[in-house]
């Protein structure tokens, strides 16, 4: 049970541990995704969440009224114990997420262009095969449908991860000018 001012080694919303060492995502995209999923948040009360979870949280309670709020000087509160959480400390929270998408973002740029790149040799690769009559092996074909597969995934989970940023930028923007 939390007590007030004090946080708990899980994070409430997904029940996982904040030091967790394995992550329910697929095994190739950790290295892009950890940070995401692992950075934490902590309020003025002391309770933990990861940054993830709680903005997912804010997003979905808050998804109708939210910019009012934050136009209006309304307050959010904590999901736990229901203390406010201040229009300048949400901000602060949001600027924190977004550097965390960027970086991951980043980090899936440079694995998309290399993913290109070796499917680019691959398929020249065969192409020389196929005029020199040489035969393509069923492996190499996996492999390559693979590296498409993986590619084309990548590019997917970097087109969600810049909505969330462009999302959480136009409510910083919106709330800002009116």
């Amino acid at each position: 049970m939390l007590e007030q001012g004090h946080d708990d080694d899980i994070c409430i919303f997904c029940i996982e541990p904040f030091d967790a060492t394995e992550i329910d995502i697929e095994p190739e995209y950790v290295d892009y995704l950890s940070e995401i999923y692992t950075s934490t948040v902590t309020l003025k009360c002391k309770h933990t969440f990861h940054i993830n979870c709680f903005i997912k949280y804010i997003c979905h309670n808050y998804k109708t009224t939210l910019l009012n709020k934050l136009v209006n000087g309304e307050i959010i509160n904590c999901p736990t114990c229901r203390n406010p959480i201040t229009r300048m400390f949400f901000f602060k929270i949001l600027k924190e997420y977004i550097k965390v998408l960027k970086a991951s973002n980043k980090k899936l740029s440079n694995r998309i262009k290399n993913y290109n790149k070796t499917i680019t040799i691959t398929k020249i690769q065969h192409r020389f095969k196929n005029v020199l009559n040489k035969p393509i092996y069923l492996e190499d074909l996996r492999n390559l449908y693979t590296l498409q597969k993986q590619s084309k995934d990548l590019v997917c989970i970097k087109e969600n991860i810049r909505y969330r940023i462009d999302l959480i930028k136009s409510i910083r923007f919106e709330s800002s000018m009116l």
